[in-house]
């Protein structure tokens, strides 16, 4: 139960910083109109009363002797480092700053491999190929919507450069 709770109650203070930084960054909406900055506020302000909502549903559905802080006390680093939540956060962080370095098409490539092999999938030919497809079916989807992904830099950002023109449907 604590665990569910501090789980949420993170998720609930990054949800609430995304909403005052988007806040406080969007230019004003023209009177009765919503422009592109009022849809992520009202997407983090949902997503942060079903947060509450939904501490208040796993704390009422607690019995009373289990709502204690002593599973806290049973958390070690040798447990915190042999979990697949916690190797899966490090590569989401890590892939952030990868994507303006390496590129979409790399990073999402590694980033699939990751998660299938943290997932349970041993076998390389079962990693590589799902990773390349799925990476490849979503970088040809948003660029033919018009949407720019992050290029890279150096080499990289001329491959890039040479498979939108090949991937761009015209």
């Amino acid at each position: 139960m604590i665990f569910e709770l501090l789980f949420n109650a993170a998720l609930l203070l990054v949800a609430v910083i995304c909403f005052v930084n988007i806040t406080l960054v969007a230019p004003e909406p023209i009177q009765g109109n919503m422009n592109a900055a009022q849809w992520p506020q009202l997407i983090f302000g949902l997503l942060a009363v079903c947060l509450v909502i939904n501490m208040v549903r796993i704390y009422r559905n607690t019995p009373k002797e289990e709502r204690n802080l002593k599973p806290l006390k049973a958390i070690s680093l040798q447990h915190l480092l042999g979990s697949r939540l916690t190797w899966a956060f490090v590569t989401l962080f890590g892939a952030i700053p990868a994507l303006n370095i390496l590129g979409f098409f790399p990073t999402g490539i590694v980033f699939c491999c990751v998660f299938t092999f943290l997932f349970g999938e041993r076998k390389p030919l079962r990693i590589i190929l799902p990773a390349i497809i799925i990476t490849l079916v979503l970088y040809v989807l948003f660029i033919n919507l018009n949407i720019m992904l992050p290029r890279g830099t150096g080499v990289l950002r001329s491959f890039h450069l040479f498979t939108e023109g090949i991937f761009r449907f015209r």
